[in-house]
């Protein structure tokens, strides 16, 4: 394989974008689109495994990058009679990196996640002073133990809800102003009796992917680029641990504790329909009854209303876990609002298998079985 053309980025990240791309050859990669060009066509690949949304959004930012090239800029000229591999910038996209391999008549655009950042002094400096302004988070058998302690719900946010919360549609869920609105409500509610907020520690030692981005991991590049951002949301006193719903749980409390949260209840599970989400004995065979509420697997916030008017009519004595992505956020506060209790557990049976290493990660499946 040749170098990575350094144009536009340091040594280090060129290094880093070739162990990506070596990476990427292992896996099986999808064509999202052809372009045929006067004297090129043009491939844009994607591993399978990744968010196929994602890189249909990285696509259309690279066509007008790569339009605006084929325009008259020299360097992308220049570049077009070399064999190898030039890194591009597609501008404002996250995650801004995608590497094109050039070949006789063929260009092969490869779109995958770098947004390389190198642990300098000043990156120490900033991530210090995030960590130290970043809200008390409860561990997860702190978390546990206060559900427990408080009978209370359980409304869990992660990156994806803090995405939606800043405007930023996932591959899963679309935005809109409503659930933007509605998370944010959540977001800066106060944990009480009645529902304990959580969000991710600082920099999670399992739930986490070490050196994601060049030296840094990927709760350190998400609360570096973000944090400023959520703040004006994180006013609660303090949160609980949104790793209680990961595979740092597993990691952190036997198996028997955390059963304890549902054992001997009725319970309702709210999951997708052919999701993720799967009722593993070990996990719940310890409880009394069980009725399915099935939502969309995808975008299932369309139906909100409905979702919300369905799960009314069950009784107050049951135990709603949900499995429904930013939905299950509002719905179990609205729920907890309502004088029910409600866990929304998000890819809790999933990351039990991560934990056993039977899977990668839970972001790993398809969204639809």
């Amino acid at each position: 394989m040749g170098k990575i053309k350094k144009l536009w980025c340091s040594e280090k990240e060129a290094a880093y974008i070739e162990s990506l791309l070596a990476e990427c050859r292992k896996q099986e990669l999808a064509c999202i689109k052809e372009v045929q060009y006067p004297e090129y066509m043009v491939r844009y690949l994607h591993p399978v495994k990744s968010y196929v949304d994602r890189g249909s959004e990285l696509l259309g930012k690279l066509e007008i990058r790569l339009e605006l090239a084929w325009k008259g800029e020299e360097e992308l000229r220049f570049l077009l009679n070399e064999n190898g591999f030039c890194w591009i910038d597609p501008g404002d996209v996250f995650p801004k990196c995608a590497v094109m391999k050039i070949e006789e008549r063929e260009i092969s655009v490869y779109t995958i996640g770098s947004g390389y950042m190198e642990r300098t002094f000043q990156t120490e400096k900033c991530l210090a002073e995030i960590r130290s302004a970043h809200p008390r988070v409860l561990s997860t058998t702190e978390s546990i133990l206060y559900i427990l302690k408080h009978h209370c719900s359980l409304a869990r946010f992660g990156d994806g809800e803090f995405n939606l919360c800043m405007g930023r549609e996932i591959g899963f869920q679309k935005f809109s102003e409503r659930i933007r609105k509605r998370l944010i409500e959540v977001l800066s509610c106060q944990s009480d009796g009645k529902l304990l907020v959580t969000i991710p520690e600082f920099c999670s030692e399992y739930n986490n992917v070490k050196n994601c981005f060049g030296e840094i991991s990927f709760w350190e590049a998400y609360w570096y680029r973000n944090a400023a951002k959520l703040q004006p949301f994180l006013t609660g006193s303090f949160y609980g641990n949104t790793d209680v719903s990961r595979n740092t749980v597993f990691y952190e409390n036997p198996l028997e504790r955390i059963r304890m949260l549902w054992e001997g209840r009725d319970v309702v599970f709210v999951a997708g329909d052919n999701g993720r989400f799967e009722v593993k004995t070990e996990l719940f065979d310890g409880i009394v009854s069980v009725c399915t509420i099935q939502v969309s697997p995808v975008h299932a916030f369309e139906a909100y209303d409905e979702i919300l008017e369905q799960c009314r009519k069950e009784s107050k004595d049951k135990l709603f876990l949900l499995s429904a992505g930013p939905t299950a956020t509002v719905l179990a506060y609205d729920l907890a609002q309502l004088g029910y209790q409600a866990l929304d557990i998000g890819h809790l049976p999933n990351c039990y298998d991560q934990y056993l290493g039977k899977i990668e990660s839970p972001e790993a499946l398809p969204y639809v079985r």
